[in-house]
């Protein structure tokens, strides 16, 4: 079958002079394709761009959180040397709370707290959460974020996330991860399956973090507040 061709000409305004430009069917799809595919991965570029412009305006905000705390804690006649940090989780939490910002709320996992955040001489011996739930069960991000860590390796499966206002969440004991390190998630997003402890039980340890103080997931998210079995 006869290739079929097509003639583009052009004129200048200049001289009247024309140029012509034969180009076949094939070529002239096979350009359109190639300028389709680069619209597209110009769309996704500029996805991923704002998506991480949206990252370093929330690091504005930090900055601007840290202010306002600061400026709270003097004019509440106290010093951060003052402080352990019990008070400044619950001036956090509270500060958090009365001026509506975004937290994370969802539970990434339906379960009971068996372990809960604890201390020895005011350090930190568990930082978060043990949550015993069904072996397998999905791990769901509490909030929109940006992954920072995706590893999984001999000693199990670990995801950090950046989430808005400066909230970071921790998860480990993990079988399988589905994101990779500065992937972009949204709230209730699937992003691993809980390793299973001797093929009987399965816990997922959970962290929240607020800048670098350590929160109680429990003070955030009401379902374990409501299903916390551990001794505190």
């Amino acid at each position: 079958m006869k290739n079929k061709h097509y003639n583009i000409f052009f004129t200048s305004e200049r001289d009247g002079l024309g140029k012509s430009l034969r180009i076949s069917r094939v070529s002239l799809f096979s350009t359109v394709i190639a300028f389709s595919a680069l619209l597209v991965f110009a769309y996704i570029g500029m996805y991923r761009v704002f998506g991480f412009e949206s990252i370093t305006y929330e690091l504005d905000q930090l900055r601007e959180y840290k202010y306002v705390t600061s400026n709270l804690l003097i004019e509440s006649g106290l010093k951060e040397s003052q402080l352990n940090s019990d008070d400044l989780e619950e001036i956090i939490v509270n500060y958090i709370i009365s001026n509506k910002m975004i937290y994370p709320t969802i539970p990434p996992v339906e379960g009971y707290v068996t372990k809960g955040v604890s201390k020895n001489n005011n350090e930190f011996v568990h930082a978060g959460l043990n949550i015993a739930s069904k072996v397998k069960d999905e791990i769901k991000s509490p909030l929109d974020g940006l992954v920072v860590v995706a590893n999984n390796d001999d000693s199990g499966g670990v995801i950090i996330i950046h989430h808005q206002n400066n909230f970071f969440t921790v998860y480990k004991n993990l079988e399988e991860i589905f994101v990779n390190a500065r992937d972009l998630v949204v709230a209730n997003q699937v992003i691993g399956i809980l390793d299973d402890l001797n093929n009987e039980s399965s816990h997922l340890y959970f962290e929240v973090w607020k800048d670098s103080q350590i929160i109680d997931p429990r003070d955030l998210i009401s379902d374990y507040r409501e299903k916390d079995v551990s001794i505190r």
